[in-house]
């Protein structure tokens, strides 16, 4: 079920992030030993505004989940 697969996912270093519209008071208490507390988020925007200022350098990668590539440098496009 779905502890198994976030499980997983932590093991391969894969992002996880829970939107909850309800708000962080109703994910279950579980979640909060699998996923870091920052990366729980009200609303799908609150979620996309996160990763957007990560990638943009607007919000400091704190918690060392996050590395972009440039994909002009990787491929010598100018």
């Amino acid at each position: 079920g779905t502890y198994d697969e976030l499980d997983l996912s932590a093991q391969q270093k894969k992002p996880i992030m829970v939107d909850c519209p309800y708000g962080k008071s109703q994910i279950p208490n579980w979640l909060f030993g699998r996923i870091k507390h920052e990366l729980f988020f009200s609303s799908f925007d609150e979620c996309k505004n996160y990763l957007k200022g990560i990638n943009s350098g607007e919000i400091e990668d704190t918690l060392g989940r996050w590395i972009f590539f440039d994909h002009k440098k990787m491929f010598g496009e100018s």
